[in-house]
């Protein structure tokens, strides 16, 4: 519901007509890309497991942390957005931001 309450408040702004929406699936950067990413702040061991856990079905990796099923894929997608986000801001093309977060299981690592 946040990311829905952020997306409505920016369409509501002065300066909605300007934004350019964009969808992770539609950029450049690749889940592979993501993976590579991803690997530079968590061992290849807590990767591993979030996917095996989220393609498995899901389940819990204590009493409070739980990965749904589609978290691994989930994972990438927010990964993806911000590496597009930080590539445009980047390359000087406008502030940028990407409208995720961060999967369940990220509060494990």
């Amino acid at each position: 519901t946040r990311l829905v309450a952020a997306r409505k408040a920016l369409t509501a702004a002065p300066f909605a007509g300007r934004i350019v929406w964009t969808r992770a699936l539609d950029s450049e950067r690749t889940p592979q890309d993501a993976v590579a990413a991803l690997k530079l702040v968590h061992t290849v061991e807590h990767l591993r497991a979030v996917q095996g856990l989220s393609q498995s079905g899901g389940g819990g990796f204590d009493m409070d942390t739980y990965c749904a099923p589609g978290s691994w894929e989930a994972m990438l997608d927010g990964t993806r957005a911000w590496l597009h986000a930080t590539a445009l801001a980047a390359e000087a093309r406008g502030p940028a931001v990407a409208l995720s977060r961060p999967a369940g299981p990220h509060a494990t690592a």
